[in-house]
């Protein structure tokens, strides 16, 4: 009787703290489960829609570049650059899927084009192999169509990364801009150090940045490239990141994951919609971008920071 009077009015009974510890581990289990099957998975789709804002990018880009060319040649271009600008407008109002079926029309119609004639254009015979051999990679290279329920962004990879023909082919195009404007008389020299800049980035596997580059000095030596201009992110996955060079932070365009519109390389939040930047995180020993996720590289299985 004297223990039970002396007792702490405050202590807990046992069934008390087993309830307690019971309701503790139930509200633990909710927590994981929201975090691994709800989270998880809107993050899953964000990456997803991601991937599918790039290809798009991608295919526009790529499909103005060989317009361009086929117009040069001769050919009436005028049905496929319609496809590519409804393309555009479906890009901007985020139906990316639509955007690619128009995309891969435009390139069917392009390589019906290149069977038929076209009036010669006067560049040299090393210019002329090797940007025609490009864009007819481009064109007639088959594409598979990807189901909505199997598809990764990993399997965007070409030979090279998801940039490699397309920056192969820009640069090329800037090479050739270039040279008209230096015969032309005008004052090319911005674009020759923006190219030379593009190359090395490219010789060295950073093809998106090339890419991002070698766009720049095609606008730099051609008016008509300003039309063509498509922001891209900074790095792609699987592609090696280059160190940055000093005063060359400005040359690369970012984009907001969330609304697509251009971030400065300082920026941690979007000016528009106020979408946190998210961090990159790289392998240390292949350079292989990797996702939020991951702990260790898909590429060489080093741990990643």
């Amino acid at each position: 009787m004297l223990d039970e009077l002396e007792r702490d009015p405050l202590a807990l009974t046992e069934e008390e703290k087993f309830t307690l510890l019971a309701v503790l581990a139930v509200l633990m289990i909710l927590v994981l489960y929201f975090e691994f099957r709800i989270m998880r998975g809107k993050a899953k789709s964000v990456r997803k829609i991601n991937a599918r804002k790039d290809e798009t990018y991608n295919a526009i880009l790529t499909c103005n570049s060989v317009i361009n060319i086929l117009e040069r040649q001769g050919s009436d271009v005028s049905d496929a650059r319609a496809m590519v600008a409804k393309a555009k407008s479906l890009m901007h109002r985020g139906e990316h899927e639509d955007a690619i079926e128009l995309c891969e029309k435009a390139r069917e119609e392009m390589t019906k084009m290149r069977t038929q004639a076209k009036t010669p254009v006067r560049r040299t015979r090393v210019e002329k192999d090797s940007l025609e051999s490009i864009a007819d990679e481009i064109v007639s290279e088959p594409r598979t169509m990807s189901r909505e329920d199997s598809y990764r962004g990993a399997k965007l990879e070409v030979q090279g990364g998801p940039n490699y023909l397309v920056a192969k082919f820009e640069i090329n195009t800037a090479k050739e801009e270039i040279a008209a404007a230096t015969a032309s008389g005008q004052d090319a020299s911005e674009a020759s150090a923006t190219l030379r800049k593009a190359q090395t980035e490219f010789d060295s596997g950073n093809y998106a940045k090339a890419l991002s580059l070698a766009v720049k000095a095609k606008k730099a030596a051609s008016p008509q490239g300003a039309d063509e201009a498509i922001p891209l992110k900074r790095v792609q996955k699987a592609e090696r990141p280059s160190e940055e060079i000093d005063g060359e932070a400005e040359d690369v365009v970012d984009v907001c994951s969330n609304c697509g519109s251009e971030i400065d390389s300082e920026d941690m939040f979007c000016g528009s919609c106020g979408t946190k930047r998210a961090k990159e995180r790289f392998c240390p020993s292949c350079g292989r971008a990797a996702s939020e996720d991951d702990r260790f590289c898909r590429k060489c299985g080093s741990k990643v920071p």
